[in-house]
């Protein structure tokens, strides 16, 4: 690994070979180690068909195709199939996961969660016969060689039912040898006093899970892992446990070298298997086959190109923190053409067995269970060359069972059903010789853990990907670095620009500094006019200009929505109805015998018809019940009653001469369509000068709004961040350059990256989120390069997470420190907290306790605000409907770019969420679940 003062490359000049000695630390795939069976000049056609520099196969199928039915590649690929099938052994074989399932009792789990000496703030004081050494404590002697953490749980409990026989596990830990995060094992816990476990009708057959990667460990390696937990239970209690122990999972491997993913076109011999998919599935040149269902824990067979799968598996890693996208890195590096050239072609095959949902696999069987890689059986490469070109387009773009089988059954026919025509078989028995002897090892490791080994580390892959990372950091860096002149900015005489601002990066600052120049140019104050989102922000930007003394008569400061009812009183005058009285009034508009009254709450009713109402706005023809199938479809059953109680409203306050915000904007833009239509809008007093606050959560109305403004000379100034976009489900368009240039033909656009709010470890957590949201949005760049790793504390129930922050709470206001954000995704959660706040106010006085409605808001209310101390409920610890996930990752920023200097997360161990959109939704992985472990400090 290279030392902190070594020189920063120049990236300018890198050549791949020189990276080589980094990205690919194993060498398991270099031409030389296989140059007895390789054929350099095919190998080299066959690497030319992916590309380096976005990791993935070319998009050009004529180009695939030429190499796939090349007679000569075809005989060559057939030869090494051939030998592959033919030549399984022990030598290139391997159990590739396991995971076992063991029942311990509740003294052992005591044994191994106990944490009372991290609890205490002096051990010393916690009496002797008290002192319980968990599975975290590592005995002298063995440490320099293991370290054990309690981490957080991750996708564990994802998909977890109350009425599953599996266990809810509460704790997991983790295992790494040689300071290598590449070499691990995970022991998860699930406490039987939980009450998730307790509930159960029927105990779960386990409720400890052990699983490992035993290709990344040696025999000796997992024996000497195993030991930290015999360590902790006691050796004669570990035999007990393994006696009992279960088989739940065993992934079974093998590579074929010099053989590519290409001309492998899969089959499950024997049985029909219904459900398959390949990856990409868009009808791209396919780079992964699964035979069988991969969801739900269900057995199948996975076949896909080994060496593409390595280099991405390394380059994420070397780049996991630097949120750069390698094709952008790729392109500064020499001859990155050759990064597949140099390494054989190498398909690999794997049978992933899940043993839990059958008859349960005791342990003690593990040699003798059947390895399956048999069941797998392929198509001859030189048969498919042969196929009409259309036939073998089809199939390099979609692999799954039914095409592949539909393939067979053509070239049965052709070659007369004699099936080593056109197929290649593994040999059963052979198979099982194969493995015997790995799964024998594998056993004795497992059944006799050893205190000490003799034996050398390993190649370190952590220190590899380190190295990678110092090569790459540079570049990266330079390549998020975006920031913008703000003098630029400010001078700038575009008519139309638009300024991406990341958060912290003075989005508010450039728009004063603007206004503030344009005034001191001689552009009159009446020209100018500032539109903000909220109420609140309109207020702020109020109170900037003011302290500018810039704050002059004419100049209109407030909302888009203000804004335009200006405009209309003056036409036609109407009271304004603020969204809490407009709900109010939806509820009395329902029709009195609705079946909804039957389902939902009035109150809940109204607030999704607002909702509808507010989405409706983007369309000339309302179409409510298309309105009502994207913004709240478990009403479409509804949708009469739900066109009723909108007709009621629209009367009401059309006979009461009342308008609601939605109609600020809809009545705006009608207005201004009869005027152009009518030819009188020259008679209209347009401002010169029209800046638009937090433009991501602008909709095509207000767009077609300001479209009129600037075909009559107006310009337009927008900021916002594409990334803290909140409002799709009220219809705000996909905001970038490009649409603005659609609607006004041109845009100047700048970037602010410089985040003055947030310490480093909050603004990188910050930035991986970001660059999930979308690759290529730009970075924040690090100001205040100090600070502590956000925390990350994991709870089974909210009221736990809620304690934990009234705890937390009470010990800042002892210091004084009252600069503090609470927020929740939902109003249900929002309303919990401030019932704990209420209780924790009443110890204090009002000067020392803030306002309550200052501290706890939801993620949307927290946009713009920020706090020294800023805590992030996490939305699952109740199964709500959420929007899609990149809906979600943009309200997760928001709510974790809040915290100036301490950013703390309480997630729910669920693991999962329900994302999507009401057209389709799914269960997945949660945002909080899957947030980097590299980037927090978790909290026990």
């Amino acid at each position: 690994m290279p030392s902190k003062d070594k020189s920063t490359p120049d990236m300018s000049n890198f050549a791949v070979f020189e990276f080589n000695k980094t990205i690919y630390p194993s060498k398991i795939f270099a031409v030389d180690k296989h140059s007895n069976k390789l054929d350099l000049r095919h190998n080299s056609s066959i690497a030319a068909l992916t590309d380096p520099r976005w990791l993935a196969y070319t998009q050009i199928k004529e180009k695939a195709l030429s190499v796939i039915q090349d007679p000569d590649i075809a005989k060559y690929q057939d030869r090494l199939l051939k030998e592959a099938i033919a030549g399984i052994s022990a030598n290139g074989v391997d159990i590739d996961y396991i995971e076992i399932g063991l029942d311990l009792t509740l003294t052992a789990i005591n044994k191994l969660i106990s944490d009372n000496l991290n609890k205490a703030s002096d051990p010393n004081t916690v009496p002797p016969e008290a002192k319980i050494d968990n599975i975290t404590e590592v005995k002298v002697g063995r440490g320099t060689r293991l370290k054990v953490e309690k981490v957080k749980l991750g996708t564990k409990n994802s998909f977890y039912k109350r009425n599953d026989k599996k266990p809810y596990f509460t704790h997991k830990f983790r295992l790494t040898v040689d300071n290598d995060s590449y070499r691990f094992m995970d022991i998860y816990i699930a406490n039987p006093l939980e009450k998730r476990n307790q509930q159960k009708k029927q105990k779960a057959a386990y409720n400890c899970v052990i699983e490992f990667i035993p290709t990344r460990l040696t025999p000796a390696l997992i024996s000497f892992m195993l030991y930290q937990f015999v360590s902790t239970i006691e050796r004669r209690r570990y035999e007990q446990l393994l006696s009992k122990a279960l088989l739940l999972r065993m992934d079974t491997g093998y590579i074929m070298h010099g053989l590519s993913q290409l001309f492998c076109f899969p089959l499950r011999a024997k049985n029909k298997v219904r459900v398959s998919e390949c990856f990409p599935g868009n009808k791209s040149i396919v780079e992964t086959t699964y035979i069988g269902e991969r969801k739900k824990s269900k057995s199948h067979d996975i076949v896909y190109d080994k060496v593409l799968k390595e280099f991405k598996f390394f380059i994420q890693r070397a780049l996991s923190d630097l949120n750069c996208d390698f094709s952008k890195i790729a392109d500064h590096i020499d001859d990155i053409d050759q990064l597949f050239s140099m390494n054989a072609a190498s398909a690999r095959l794997e049978v992933r067995q899940f043993f839990k949902r059958k008859e349960p696999i005791p342990l003690d069987f593990l040699e003798q269970v059947d390895p399956k890689i048999h069941r797998v059986m392929f198509l001859r490469p030189k048969a498919v060359a042969e196929l009409d070109k259309d036939q073998v387009v089809s199939l390099i773009g979609d692999k799954t069972a039914g095409e592949v089988q539909a393939v067979r059954r053509l070239m049965a026919k052709h070659f007369k059903c004699k099936s080593n025509k056109y197929l290649y078989k593994f040999d059963e028995a052979q198979v099982i010789v194969a493995f015997q002897s790995k799964l024998k090892k594998l056993k004795e490791a497992l059944y006799n853990p050893v205190k000490l080994i003799k034996d050398e580390p390993l190649g370190n892959y952590q220190e590899a990907t380190l190295e990678a990372k110092h090569y790459l950091a540079p570049l990266a860096k330079k390549l998020r670095n975006k920031q913008s002149s703000k003098t630029e900015i400010v001078k700038s005489e575009g008519r139309c620009i638009y300024v991406e601002g990341t958060p912290g990066s003075g989005k508010t600052d450039i728009i004063v500094e603007r206004v503030k120049h344009l005034i001191k140019t001689g552009k009159a104050p009446s020209s100018i006019c500032v539109l903000a989102f909220t109420n609140d922000a309109a207020n702020e930007f109020a109170g900037r200009l003011e302290e500018a003394k810039l704050l002059k008569d004419g100049i209109f400061v407030g909302t888009f929505s203000s804004w335009c009812n200006r405009f209309l009183n003056n036409i036609d005058p109407a009271t304004v109805l603020a969204m809490p009285e407009s709900i109010e009034i939806i509820e009395d508009c329902i029709p009195k015998k609705s079946k909804l009254l039957k389902h939902f709450e009035k109150q809940d009713i109204a607030r999704y018809t607002y909702s509808i109402l507010s989405y409706s706005v983007n369309f000339d023809d309302k179409d409510y019940e298309k309105c009502i199938e994207k913004t709240a479809t478990m009403l479409s059953p509804f949708s009469s009653d739900i066109k009723k109680t909108i007709k009621a409203y629209v009367t009401w306050k059309r006979k009461n001469a009342k308008r609601d915000f939605n109609d600020m904007l809809s009545q705006m833009d009608n207005r201004l369509k009869q005027f152009k239509k009518d030819g009188r809008l020259d008679s209209l007093s347009i401002p010169e000068y029209v800046f638009l606050d937090e433009a991501q959560d602008t909709n095509e109305t207000q767009l077609r709004i300001l479209k009129v403004l600037s075909s009559k000379g107006c310009n337009l100034f927008f900021v916002g961040d594409p990334a803290q976009s909140m409002y799709g489900f009220r219809g705000a368009a996909k905001f970038s350059k490009k649409l603005l240039e659609d609607y006004f033909g041109y845009c100047e656009d700048y970037y602010l990256v410089k985040n003055h709010r947030s310490k480093a470890p909050i603004v990188n957590l910050a930035n991986n989120l970001r660059f999930q949201i979308n690759k290529n949005y730009s970075q924040s760049l690090v100001v205040h390069k100090d600070g502590l790793l956000p925390r990350f504390a994991e709870f089974i129930d909210i009221k736990d997470g809620i304690s934990y922050v009234m705890s937390d709470l009470e010990k800042l206001l002892e210091n004084g420190e009252s600069s503090v954000l609470i927020l929740c995704r939902y109003n249900t959660h929002v309303k919990s907290v401030k019932k704990a706040l209420e209780q924790l106010k009443s110890k204090y006085s009002v000067s020392v306790f803030p306002e309550i409605e200052d501290v706890c808001m939801t993620y949307h209310k927290s946009k713009g605000k920020q706090a020294e101390h800023c805590y992030v409920f996490d939305p699952t610890f109740h199964n709500y409907s959420l929007g899609t996930v990149k809906e979600e990752l943009c309200n997760t920023y928001v709510a974790f770019t809040r915290a100036k200097t301490h950013l703390t997360i309480i997630a729910s161990k669920a693991g999962h969420a329900m994302y999507g959109t009401t057209h389709k939704k799914e269960v997945s992985k949660s945002i909080f679940a899957k947030l980097s472990e590299e980037l927090m400090q978790f909290k026990s």
